[in-house]
């Protein structure tokens, strides 16, 4: 049953995803929010609107104008990346990988989509996973710069929800269709050491998150196959993806 409505939400969501997803190359190149409240990873209650994380403790908080230069960066550097004529298609792809891999937020998203499950897991499994769920994120957002068709995305509203973590409220146009799409980016801070040191934990696509999609088919997988299974299959499509190219 929770499958059957698993699949059938991804199902209904998936254009709006897949467009989310594609708009990383706008934002950085960057897996259910609903309207209820879920279970954050450590199983406390939060409110669906943001997947809060305490990040660090005792730090100041960043102004609004440190993450729209955060973000306005990385649109600038995706869009050199997208238009360089000079550089072949898989060219664009490993510039975008490494775009992506260091404005991810990879080993706290890892946690998060294990959910409660990381409490009966090793910390060697939880490392483990970690690595493979980096390799297939990481892939898998990089390798959608292949169908990059124009989309544009303009920086509309920065909400500080605390002094570690802000949501980027974005509107994304196609270039076939006058149609907007909202899309909101959970971007934490995350070492205050380094000046304007940023990463994005979450894409959330007209109300529908990236990650809390992710952590219902993993909590499906793990289940029924454990955390082993859910390792297997994420090697499994990060191998196929390397074969296919």
């Amino acid at each position: 049953m929770l499958k059957s409505f698993i699949l059938a939400i991804i199902y209904q969501h998936n254009s709006l995803l897949r467009l989310a997803m594609k708009v990383l190359h706008v934002f950085f190149l960057l897996l259910l929010f609903s309207i209820l409240v879920v279970n954050r990873a450590d199983g406390t209650k939060i409110d669906s609107t943001v997947a809060s994380s305490t990040v660090a403790s005792g730090m100041a908080g960043a102004k609004n104008d440190d993450i729209k230069n955060y973000v306005d960066d990385l649109v600038d550097k995706s869009y050199k990346i997208i238009n360089d004529k000079s550089l072949s298609i898989n060219e664009k792809v490993a510039r975008s990988s490494l775009l992506v891999k260091n404005n991810l937020h990879l080993d706290w998203m890892a946690k998060y989509v294990l959910g409660r499950n990381k409490r009966s897991i090793s910390a060697e499994k939880i490392k483990e996973f970690t690595d493979i769920y980096s390799k297939f994120v990481v892939g898998a957002y990089a390798e959608l710069v292949r169908d990059y068709s124009g989309e544009k995305a303009n920086i509309k509203t920065i909400k500080r929800v605390d002094d570690y973590m802000y949501i980027v409220g974005m509107e994304m146009i196609k270039a076939d269709s006058p149609d907007l799409i909202k899309v909101e980016y959970l971007v934490h801070k995350i070492d205050v050491a380094k000046n304007g040191s940023y990463k994005v934990a979450d894409i959330i696509t007209e109300g529908v998150s990236i990650l809390n999609s992710q952590q219902a088919e993993f909590d499906s997988i793990i289940s029924t196959q454990g955390i082993d299974g859910l390792i297997a299959d994420l090697k499994n499509k990060v191998d196929l993806k390397r074969k296919e190219k």
